[in-house]
């Protein structure tokens, strides 16, 4: 008998190995006057939640873009934002590689709200495809396969357990 446990991220487009690491550079700001980081898992307290000003910054290596076996003017560059709570996906943008891309893009504070305010969201960057190509084994071919992805998780924090709470009555834990 067969159980699916989880969805696997699997892409063996071959053809398309050399764009794998194009966004591996990617990086993400959460508050003003904050540098870009690298981290991928960050933690929201409840009262951090309003000063969020989120933005990314792709850093696509042109090199790897120039290199790879898809022309860049088949390719786009994707941002969405979802809650695994809520099972609410959003579209940031949708950007085409045919032009220069953007060097900052802003996760606006109406998509934080549709998403149940910002402390239980994925964030995540990916080069898809921007249109369907010929069906070729090893190669992508459906529009939006994507080709290299990166995510940045924002988690609140674990609830301690009960038993760890101080016991004022019996001044013990």
């Amino acid at each position: 008998m067969y159980h699916k446990s989880a969805s696997k991220d699997v892409r063996p487009f071959f053809e398309a190995a050399t764009l794998e690491e194009a966004i591996a550079g990617a990086q993400i700001r959460l508050f003003e006057n904050q540098p870009f980081t690298d981290a991928a898992s960050f933690v929201i307290e409840e009262q951090e939640v309003s000063r969020l000003a989120i933005a990314v910054k792709p850093n696509l290596s042109e090199a790897t873009l120039d290199g790879g076996s898809i022309k860049r003017s088949k390719l786009t560059l994707a941002v969405t934002a979802f809650n695994p709570f809520l099972k609410k996906t959003s579209l940031v943008g949708k950007f085409p590689l045919a032009k220069p891309a953007p060097d900052e893009i802003a996760i606006g504070a109406e998509v934080l709200e549709r998403l149940g305010g910002g402390s239980n969201i994925t964030i995540e960057i990916a080069l898809c495809l921007a249109e369907a190509l010929t069906k070729e084994a090893g190669k992508p071919f459906m529009q939006g396969h994507w080709l290299s992805k990166k995510s940045f998780d924002l988690r609140p924090p674990k609830p301690v357990p009960r038993r760890f709470l101080w016991k004022k009555a019996e001044n013990r834990w």
